[in-house]
């Protein structure tokens, strides 16, 4: 998504967590082992 809707959501939903990426689009091509560990971290794994 454009980083600038990134920023708008955040805003909007304060207790989120938020993790900008460079590059990967809507699908998070190139993104899924970083995503994966966040998610993992997030986790508490």
């Amino acid at each position: 998504m454009p980083f600038d809707h990134l920023a708008r959501n955040a805003a909007s939903l304060p207790s989120a967590r938020v993790h900008a990426h460079a590059g990967g689009g809507h699908r998070f091509d190139g993104l899924a082992v970083s995503v994966a560990r966040t998610l993992s971290d997030a986790a508490g794994r």
